[in-house]
C-alpha cells in the first residue's frame, strides 16, 4: 500500500496525516505516532506568500491540482492547491438545480477544462505564488505558473474558466 504524506491548511494552521487511498487516518508519521515536535513545526508553519517550485502530480478539475514540494525537514509533501481568482466547471455538480441537459453539459465542460490544464501542467515542474487569503475548503489559493506563463490567466483567455473572487460563481459562455 502507497503512503503519501500530505498536509492540510486551514487558517494557517497545518494537521500532519497520512492518506491511504481516499481516507485520511490518525496523525502519525511512517505509521508511529507523530512527535510533538513535527506537530509543532506543521502547526505554526505557513505558505502564505511564497514562491515555491513543485511537480504537478494530479489535476483534481481544472482549478485544483496536487502539487509535491519539499517543505518540512526538507522532505517531500502534497498539497491541494486551487487556482486563486478562477472557477471552472464542476465535474460533481448538484444536482437539484440542474436539468439533465444543464448537469451534462456541466460535467462535459468540465471535463474539457481538466483536460486542457492536464496538457499544461500535469507532470511538470511549476511554480506557485502562494496567496495570502483563505480558502473556506483549507485548500491553498495559489498562481500557478509553467515556463513563467500565468497558469490560471490562460485558463480564463483560453475560455476554459472565469474569473472568479470567491463570491457568487459565474457560468462560462
Amino acid at each position: 500500500m502507497t503512503i503519501i504524506k500530505k498536509l492540510y491548511m486551514y487558517y494557517s494552521i497545518y494537521i500532519y496525516n497520512i492518506k491511504m487511498g481516499n481516507n485520511c487516518i490518525k496523525l502519525c508519521e511512517n505509521n508511529n505516532e507523530i512527535n510533538i515536535d513535527m506537530a509543532l513545526k506543521a502547526k505554526y508553519l505557513s505558505l502564505s506568500g511564497k514562491k515555491m517550485k513543485g511537480l504537478c502530480i494530479r489535476c483534481i478539475d481544472g482549478d485544483t491540482i496536487d502539487v509535491s514540494l519539499k517543505y518540512i525537514d526538507n522532505k517531500y509533501y502534497i498539497f491541494t492547491i486551487r487556482l486563486d481568482n478562477i472557477d471552472t466547471p464542476e465535474l460533481h455538480p448538484s444536482k437539484k438545480s440542474l436539468t439533465k441537459e444543464e448537469y451534462d453539459t456541466e460535467v462535459r465542460n468540465a471535463l474539457v477544462s481538466k483536460n486542457f490544464i492536464e496538457q499544461q501542467i500535469l507532470q511538470k515542474e511549476i511554480d506557485i505564488l502562494v496567496s495570502n487569503k483563505k480558502e473556506k475548503y483549507g485548500r491553498i489559493l495559489a498562481t500557478v505558473y509553467y515556463k513563467n506563463i500565468n497558469i490560471n490567466k490562460l485558463m480564463v483567455d483560453s475560455g476554459y474558466a472565469c474569473n472568479y473572487d470567491g463570491g457568487k460563481k459565474y457560468k462560462l459562455k
